[in-house]
C-alpha cells in the first residue's frame, strides 16, 4: 500500500542446524511496480545471531539470488557486499506481492554449500499468474527457437531436461556464451501446499541445476543445453532454462508436472 514500510521478513529458522546462515531482505521505502529499488540483504548465523562475513566465491559469485516474483517471472542477480555481512543488488519488480528470495552461498571451513530463502513485498495488487508452456514443444525468445525436450517426469526418478536453440529457420545456435562458468543454468520450484508453485510457500522446493559440458573449439556452446534433477515429489513444477548469448541473458520458461512413483507391489 502507498507509504508502507519498508518490508523486514527473516527467512523461517525452525529447522536450522548450527552454521546455517538466516538472510533478511529489505527494499528502499515506497518500492513500487516497474522502478528499480535496492534489495538488501543482511546475513546472520542461525545459531549464533552474529554477523555472517565468511562467504566464499563459488560458480564466480559470492551469492546467487533467485528472486521469484508472484507472477511466475524469476530473476537471477548477484548481490556485492556493501559491508560485513551485508550486501545489495538492483531489482525491478514487475508487479505488486510478495517475492520469493533464495539465495546460495558457500561459508570458509565447516558451513558448506547453503541454500537460505526469504521474501519481500512490493505494494500494489499482485498480477495473475501466468505459467509457461507445459512440458515439450518450442518456445520463441531472443530471436531463436528453443525447443524443450522433457519426457514424462515421475517423482524420485532422474530426468532429464534439454534445450535446443536454433534460428532464421533452423540453423544450429552455436555461439552460445559461458555464463557464470558452464553452458547454462536451470532454477526451479516445486508445487507448494496448494499443489502448485508458490515463491512465498515454504513448502515450495528451490533447486539450480548447472549444465557442465565442455566448450566447443571456438570456446563457445550449442545448440543444446541439458540438466539432469530427480524431482522429490508428485506435482507441478516451474522451470527457468538461463544461456548467455550476445552478453545477454536468455530465460526459457517450463512447467513440468511429476507424477507420483507407483507403490510398490505387495
Amino acid at each position: 500500500m502507498p507509504g508502507m514500510p519498508p518490508t523486514d521478513m527473516p527467512s523461517d529458522t525452525s529447522a536450522m542446524g548450527p552454521g546455517a546462515v538466516v538472510v533478511t531482505a529489505r527494499t528502499a521505502p515506497g518500492a513500487q511496480p516497474g522502478a528499480p529499488t535496492d534489495l538488501e540483504l543482511d546475513l546472520t548465523d542461525g545459531s549464533t545471531g552474529a554477523v555472517v562475513d565468511d562467504l566464499t566465491i563459488h560458480d564466480d559469485a559470492l551469492i546467487h539470488l533467485a528472486v521469484i516474483g508472484p507472477d511466475g517471472q524469476l530473476a537471477h542477480v548477484h548481490p556485492v557486499r556493501t559491508a560485513p555481512g551485508r550486501y545489495v543488488v538492483l531489482v525491478q519488480p514487475a508487479t505488486g506481492g510478495r517475492y520469493g528470495v533464495f539465495a546460495e552461498m558457500e561459508r570458509a571451513g565447516d558451513g558448506g554449500h547453503q541454500v537460505a530463502r526469504t521474501a519481500f513485498d512490493v505494494a500494489g495488487p499482485a498480477a495473475p499468474v501466468t505459467p509457461a508452456a507445459p512440458g515439450a514443444g518450442v518456445r520463441q525468445v531472443a530471436g531463436m527457437d528453443a525447443e524443450v525436450t522433457a519426457p514424462p517426469a515421475v517423482a524420485g526418478r532422474p530426468t532429464r531436461v534439454s534445450v535446443a536453440f536454433t534460428r532464421d529457420g533452423g540453423a544450429p545456435v552455436t555461439d552460445l556464451q559461458g555464463w557464470l562458468g558452464m553452458a547454462g543454468h536451470l532454477m526451479l520450484l516445486g508445487p507448494g501446499l496448494r499443489g502448485v508453485p508458490d515463491p512465498a510457500d515454504p513448502a515450495s522446493a528451490f533447486g539450480h541445476v548447472h549444465d557442465m559440458s565442455a566448450a566447443g573449439p571456438a570456446g563457445t556452446y550449442g545448440p543444446q543445453v541439458g540438466f539432469d534433477y530427480t524431482f522429490p515429489r508428485a506435482g507441478r513444477y516451474a522451470l527457468w532454462v538461463q544461456v548467455q548469448r550476445d552478453w545477454q541473458i536468455v530465460t526459457v520458461p517450463v512447467t513440468v508436472d511429476v507424477a507420483a512413483a507407483a507403490a510398490p507391489t505387495p
